[in-house]
């Protein structure tokens, strides 16, 4: 996650860590609302106006001149922006017809640049780059780096602010309004947007993130971001260089993640052994089951056999018994395979008589 400040509101923010201090922007009153916060400082490390408007430099052009005039904390150690000193001054007379309450941004743009100048302070360009400018680096505490996003240097924005800012050009800025069409004021589309990362010596501690937009367009930001694709700290919502850093794999880890696919091997194999011979005792135990089941099964049929035929014996004799009683005689059943005797004919039937006569 990055912190957002929101800028282009006339507002101006104070950024600190143990040992620096860093002021955003200063306001458009004149009596600089960041006053209040900075006077007990001793030092301002680096300032950063973003743009030259009437929304941000009239705080910062108030505390100038009051420096300018005297000795006053807080000193200031940086100071970033990107005007310049113009070539083609105004005429000294300058404009007499001018009103006296309207604020010119050119003469304040350049009244800024010559009071940094008294001050042994020379405006520090702040154009777009991949390569952060590091604003702070201490041993065992941590980093202050601070990507710029915008603008491009080579931008046709940044030459037109440029060249009218040079030639003392009035309509520099004027309204970005022309009919029903509204294009962004050109000074807005200069403004810096800078990305401050502030990453602890503590490799466990969360590395802190904060964007200040200024009046930069959203589009331009974005396409900033994805040109910042090889920054890490971007890539996570919270991270830490414990978390970013690379896992570095020694002799020991790879010999323990080979022993350790080793012994998962074994323990398949193992348990594949296990699981045959289980498989195997259980095929022995059914074809066991299997037998002793069909022994009973045969002992049973033959058991029923013998009952039956000791029925059939027991139902025969009492046939018999029952026709002794009767003193019928027994007819015998006919044999398979025999023949039943033929009957006698006529001429046999009467051949008999006359043998048993003779006799």
């Amino acid at each position: 996650m990055i912190e957002q400040i929101v800028g282009g509101q006339g507002d101006a923010a104070l950024f600190g860590i143990n040992g620096f201090n860093m002021l955003l922007d200063g306001g458009y009153s004149r009596k600089a609302c960041f006053w209040d916060f900075v006077r007990h400082l001793d030092r301002l490390d680096a300032v950063l106006m973003s743009r030259l408007n009437n929304s941000s430099i009239s705080g910062i052009g108030s505390v100038l001149k009051r420096k300018k005039q005297g000795a006053v904390y807080p000193q200031i150690g940086h100071f970033f922006c990107n005007i310049q000193e113009r070539k083609s001054l105004l005429s000294p007379d300058g404009d007499k017809d001018k009103d006296p309450l309207i604020i010119s941004l050119l003469e304040e743009g350049q009244n800024l640049v010559q009071d940094l100048r008294q001050l042994n302070l020379s405006p520090q360009t702040c154009y777009k780059d991949n390569d952060p400018v590091i604003l702070y680096h201490k041993v065992g505490h941590g980093t202050l780096n601070m990507y710029v996003l915008s603008p491009d240097k080579n931008s046709r924005e940044v030459k037109d602010f440029l060249q009218k800012w040079n030639q003392s050009d009035p309509k520099l800025f004027a309204s970005g309004k022309s009919g029903k069409e509204f294009s962004f004021p050109l000074q807005n589309l200069v403004s810096i947007c800078a990305l401050l990362v502030w990453q602890p010596a503590n490799p466990n501690d969360t590395i802190t993130r904060i964007l200040y937009p200024g009046s930069t367009p959203q589009k331009k930001i974005l396409e900033a971001f994805d040109k910042l694709k090889s920054v890490e700290c971007i890539k996570h919502p919270v991270c830490s260089e414990k978390s970013l850093a690379p896992v570095k794999k020694t002799k020991q880890d790879v010999i323990d993640k080979l022993s350790s696919k080793d012994k998962i091997i074994s323990d398949k194999k193992t348990e594949n052994k296990i699981i045959q011979e289980e498989s195997m005792k259980n095929g022995d135990i059914i074809s066991e089951v299997k037998e002793s089941k069909v022994k009973k099964s045969d002992s049973v049929e033959s058991e029923k056999e013998k009952k039956v035929k000791k029925e059939d014996e027991g139902k025969k004799i009492e046939d018999v018994g029952k026709i002794v009683e009767n003193g019928e005689k027994i007819k015998q059943k006919p044999r398979i395979g025999e023949s039943k005797p033929k009957g006698r004919s006529e001429s046999q039937q009467r051949k008999r008589p006359i043998q048993e006569r003779k006799g």
